[in-house]
């Protein structure tokens, strides 16, 4: 797959970038695969992905801003409660 975006991020910069743990930007990019990753409306969230020479994972900064925003303000599709 050939990607035209401004960044692409491995999983450990990914991580970094969205403060989790790589293992949880890798379920993002399963559920993002499965379908099952969704925002606030119920709307699924697309992750581009492709691979690098080594055989590492890459991930469109785009997408992962989305992906971040949307686990952040949601849980399990319903709006999170305002912080005390």
């Amino acid at each position: 797959m050939n990607l035209s975006v401004s960044a692409l991020l491995t999983v450990n910069e990914a991580a970094h970038t969205a403060g989790v743990s790589p293992s949880t930007v890798r379920a993002w990019i399963h559920r993002a695969k499965r379908g099952t990753l969704r925002d606030a409306d119920g709307n699924p969230l697309t992750l581009r992905t492709t691979r690098d020479a080594r055989g590492r994972t890459l991930i469109a900064e785009t997408d992962l801003l989305d992906i971040e925003y949307a686990t952040r303000t949601t849980t399990r599709g319903r709006p999170r409660r305002a912080p005390a």
